[in-house]
Order: C-alpha cells, then sequence, then structure tokens
C-alpha cells in the first residue's frame, strides 16, 4: 500500500532518461530527443518531479506509478508495465 512505502510519491511525475544520455552529440538515433534540457525545463515549471525508476526495487516502482496521477516519459519502453 502507499503507506507501507519510504519512497516519496508524487501526483505529477516525470520518468527521468538523463542518465542514458551518453551519446548526445556524438551519435543521435533518429528518435532521440535532441532538446532535452528544454523539455524537462518545460516539464519542471508546471510542477512535474522527476523520479529514476530503474534503480529502485520493483515494489517502489510499481508504488511511484500507482501513486501518479500524471505521468511523461521520454521513452516508450519507461511504460511498458505500468499498467
Amino acid at each position: 500500500s502507499r503507506q507501507e512505502s519510504s519512497i516519496k510519491c508524487y501526483d505529477k511525475i516525470y520518468l527521468s532518461r538523463e542518465h542514458f544520455d551518453i551519446f548526445i552529440g556524438s551519435h543521435t538515433p533518429k528518435r532521440w530527443i535532441t532538446n532535452q534540457k528544454e523539455v524537462v525545463k518545460i516539464i519542471k515549471d508546471n510542477n512535474y518531479k522527476k523520479v529514476r525508476v530503474d534503480n529502485l526495487h520493483i515494489r517502489d516502482q510499481i508504488t511511484i506509478i500507482n501513486y501518479a496521477k500524471k505521468v511523461i516519459t521520454f521513452m516508450g519502453a519507461n511504460c511498458d508495465n505500468i499498467t
């Protein structure tokens, strides 16, 4: 349940992928986001909280996603198992 977890949950989140962006500049795949800094600023300006779930236990990942009312992600793969 939501009360059992010690992780922080928010109503509006975006799933971070900044730690994956090691290829920008030298290697830009077709579907890569080239203006990610600008997009993140807009998202933060709209009161979304950055959440990195790949380093969390699956139970905590489920809790964070379940609690959020709105979720933004840069990659569809981030949302593969959230329903």
